[in-house]
C-alpha cells in the first residue's frame, strides 16, 4: 500500500494540509523534499495554544456562565426595590441607577454577546478540524471563507503554498502540475479556486510569476519568484527568506488578535460589572444621607 493510500485510510491521523504535502512528496518520488515544509505547518499549533490560553484565561477569570444571569437578576429583581425605596422616602432616583434599571437588557445583551463569542470559539478550537469538516460544504465553505480572510491564516496558506510549489519546481514537476499540488496542499477550497484561475493564465501563455498574482495580494511573491526564477541555488531555497517572513508575521498577527480582543472583552466586562456597582452606591449613598438628615 502506497503513503497516499495509507493516509486515505486514516484521514484523521495528521491535519489535511500535511497529508496533501507528503502526498506531493509521494508523486514526486521523493518524500523528504517535503518534510520541512510538513515542519513548517506543524508548528501552528504553537502560536494556536498560546492564543488559546489567553481565551482559557478570560473564560475562567472574566467571562463566567452566570454573568449575564447575575447582571439581569440585579437589574431586575435588586435596582427596582432600591428605586422603590426611593420613592418611598420621596428622594429622587440618581440617574446612573436609574439609567441602568432602564437599560438592563441591552447591557446584559452585550454581556452575554460577548461571553457567546469567546465560548463558540472555544468549541471550534476543541472540535478541530472535526468540526470544520463537519461545517464544511462544497456549495457555501464557511470555514474556508474565513480562515482566508483572517490575516495569519492567509499567510500561513501563503506559506504552505510557496513552500510546496518551490519544492515541486525543484523537482522538475512541470509548472501546471507543481500549482495544483501546491494549493491543495492548503485545504482550502477559495484559495484552490483562486489557483484554477491561475493555472489557466498559465496555460492561456504567461508566464508563471505573472499567473501568481492571482494568490498574491500585494504582489511580494511575483517579486520574489521572478527573483527565484533567476537564482541558480532554486526555487525553494531563494523562496525561503520570504516563507521564514511569513511565518513570523502569522505567528505575531495570531497572537495580537488573541491579546486585542481578550483585552477588549475584559475592558468591556469590566465597565458593566463596574457599572453595577456605581449604580448600587449611588442608590445606597442616596438612602443613608436622606437617614442622616431624619
Amino acid at each position: 500500500m502506497h503513503l497516499g493510500q495509507a493516509l486515505d485510510r486514516v484521514p484523521r491521523l495528521l491535519p489535511l494540509q500535511t497529508a496533501a504535502m507528503l502526498k506531493s512528496g509521494e508523486e514526486i518520488g521523493d518524500v523528504r523534499k517535503v518534510l520541512p515544509a510538513c515542519r513548517h505547518r506543524l508548528t501552528d499549533g504553537l502560536s494556536q495554544t498560546r492564543g488559546a490560553m489567553n481565551y482559557l484565561i478570560l473564560i475562567a477569570l472574566a467571562l463566567t456562565p452566570v454573568a449575564p444571569a447575575i447582571f439581569q437578576v440585579l437589574a431586575r429583581f435588586v435596582f427596582p426595590r432600591f428605586l422603590q425605596l426611593l420613592q418611598d422616602m420621596e428622594i429622587p432616583p440618581p440617574a446612573f441607577t436609574d439609567y441602568i434599571v432602564h437599560q438592563a437588557d441591552f447591557l446584559a445583551a452585550i454581556m452575554s454577546a460577548g461571553a457567546a463569542m469567546i465560548y463558540v470559539a472555544g468549541i471550534v478550537y476543541i472540535g478541530g478540524p472535526r468540526l470544520a469538516g463537519w461545517l464544511q460544504s462544497g456549495v457555501l465553505p464557511i470555514c474556508d471563507w474565513l480562515a482566508l480572510r483572517l490575516p495569519w491564516r492567509r499567510k500561513q496558506m501563503q506559506r504552505d503554498f510557496a513552500s510546496m510549489l518551490g519544492v515541486l519546481l525543484d523537482a522538475d514537476v512541470p509548472e501546471e502540475r507543481a500549482v495544483a499540488l501546491a494549493a491543495a496542499a492548503t485545504a482550502n477550497t477559495i484559495f484552490k479556486t483562486r489557483a484554477t484561475r491561475a493555472l489557466t493564465d498559465l496555460r492561456a501563455g504567461r508566464k508563471l510569476p505573472e499567473a501568481m498574482r492571482r494568490l498574491d495580494d500585494d504582489g511580494e511573491f511575483h517579486w520574489r519568484l521572478t527573483n527565484a526564477s533567476r537564482s541558480t541555488s532554486g526555487f525553494r531555497a531563494a523562496l525561503n527568506g520570504w516563507i521564514e517572513a511569513l511565518d513570523a508575521k502569522a505567528f505575531q498577527q495570531q497572537q495580537a488578535a488573541a491579546q486585542v480582543i481578550t483585552t477588549a472583552l475584559v475592558l468591556v466586562n469590566g465597565t458593566l460589572v463596574g457599572s453595577l456597582v456605581v449604580g448600587t452606591f449611588q442608590a445606597l449613598i442616596a438612602i443613608v444621607n436622606t437617614g442622616v438628615m431624619w
